[in-house]
C-alpha cells in the first residue's frame, strides 16, 4: 500500500465518521480497516480507496439502520 492510499483511506475514515457519527468512531475505523483489508491482493490500487468507501457506506448504512 502506497502512502497515497493510506491517506486515502484515512480521508475515508474522517468522512465516514462524521456521515455515521450516531454509530461509535472505533465501529466506522472498524469498518472501513477490514474492507480495505478484502482489497489488499488487488494489482490496481488506484480505485481501491473508492471501492473501499462504497463498501463501507453500504455496511456502515446497514449497522445504522440496524
Amino acid at each position: 500500500m502506497t502512502r497515497e492510499e493510506q491517506r486515502d483511506v484515512a480521508l475515508v475514515i474522517e468522512r465516514l465518521k462524521q456521515h455515521y457519527a450516531q454509530l461509535p468512531e472505533t465501529t466506522v475505523t472498524a469498518v472501513v480497516t477490514a474492507v480495505h483489508a478484502k482489497f489488499r491482493n488487488v494489482r490496481t490500487r488506484s480505485l481501491v480507496p473508492a471501492l473501499v468507501e462504497r463498501f463501507s457506506t453500504r455496511e456502515l448504512t446497514h449497522l445504522a439502520t440496524a
